[in-house]
């Protein structure tokens, strides 16, 4: 009897269900499948410890209780003799004349800095510079110098090859007669060969002397 009430029940709501979308009625978080291993293993580690804390439980210190109280005596002890009072005072008038003080020192800084003066050239520099050039002038003039000295040097050596050159080209006899005013030397008396007065020439003159004669 009940079970014929119950399915003309379930008849007379069949309409009205066969309505109704059907959809389902709980829903998966997202990326749930993706972290579950993750989470999975994360529970397993947390309920290990749990499990192992509650077979060894807490461990007392050794003595922990023995020096207890002496402890909570100490304590109290110190908390006395804290004081409310501040640690740090501030001086008199400080903030009421904090403000002219840093406008004073911002004032002597600003002074400070247009005051100094910036030296675009350095004494050392300049020093340095005039003796390198007062050098170069000197090292100039020496060697225009010793160039000048050379030449001529090499002017009077070229005038005396040309003159010794012009003495060996002149014959004896020639040379003889032009110094016979000054030695005479009488043939008649005298036999000289001509080796005998080259080598006499040679050692009572020099070469710029004969070429003066001439």
């Amino acid at each position: 009897m009940n079970k014929e009430i119950e399915n003309n029940e379930w008849v007379g709501l069949a309409p009205s269900l066969a309505k109704m979308i059907t959809r389902t009625p709980f829903t998966t978080p997202e990326s749930y499948f993706e972290a579950l291993e993750e989470q999975t293993k994360t529970a397993i580690f947390f309920a290990e410890i749990i499990d192992n804390e509650q077979k060894n439980g807490l461990q007392v210190p050794p003595l922990y209780f023995t020096v207890l109280s002496e402890n909570i005596a100490t304590t109290l002890k110190l908390s006395e003799n804290i004081t409310s009072e501040q640690a740090f005072s501030v001086p008199v008038n400080y903030f009421n004349q904090l403000q002219d003080k840093l406008a004073a020192k911002i004032t002597s800084s600003k002074v400070a800095k247009t005051s100094k003066i910036i030296r675009l050239l350095n004494t050392n520099l300049v020093k340095y510079a005039t003796a390198a050039c007062l050098l170069l002038v000197s090292s100039f003039g020496i060697y225009f110098y010793n160039q000048h000295t050379t030449s001529e040097t090499e002017i009077l050596s070229q005038t005396e090859v040309l003159k010794n050159q012009f003495l060996y080209d002149i014959d004896e006899s020639t040379i003889i007669q032009n110094i016979g005013t000054e030695n005479p030397i009488e043939s008649k008396n005298v036999s000289v060969t001509d080796t005998e007065m080259e080598n006499y020439l040679l050692n009572h003159y020099t070469a710029i002397e004969l070429a003066q004669d001439l």
